[in-house]
């Protein structure tokens, strides 16, 4: 975990070009891994909000759709995660925000599918097949594609 950590802040230091948020984003993704591994699922939620607090605030101020796929991701990882944890309610808010603060993000398909998830966990159909079909209309790659279509159809 130390040398994540040290990665991270590294990558971080730097001004923030594409590859440079790639590497942070992948330097929070094996901090929370490493944490999960070590049963340390809280710790590992508590590093990934960081991460979803850097990615959010360098979304809003880097309009460009590459920018906030980051946050995009982050925030659906960070829902995933609270969402096992029985936090649906902070899942189900963090998908929602995500939505209105980045509606151009390359990643809603994902955003959509884990709301839809969520609903269809709840037995709430209806609401899970809405957002599916919104997945679907974000243009999502194949392979999700046809997942999408399976739970649609």
């Amino acid at each position: 975990i130390d040398d994540a950590k040290k990665n991270l802040e590294k990558a971080k230091s730097t001004s923030a070009k594409a590859n440079e948020l790639d590497n942070i984003f992948k330097a929070y993704e094996y901090s929370r891994i490493t944490y999960r591994v070590e049963e340390s699922k809280e710790k590992g939620i508590k590093e990934f909000r960081k991460a979803f607090a850097f990615f959010e605030s360098y979304a809003v101020k880097n309009a460009k759709k590459e920018f906030s796929k980051y946050y995009t991701d982050t925030a659906v990882q960070l829902a995933r995660d609270v969402w096992t944890e029985g936090q649906a309610d902070s899942a189900r808010k963090i998908l929602l925000d995500v939505i209105k603060k980045a509606p151009k993000s390359s990643s809603l398909d994902q955003v959509y599918w884990v709301l839809g998830r969520m609903d269809q966990e709840k037995k709430n159909y209806g609401e899970a097949i809405e957002y599916f079909e919104k997945a679907l209309k974000e243009d999502p790659a194949k392979d999700f594609r046809l997942k999408l279509l399976w739970l649609v159809e």
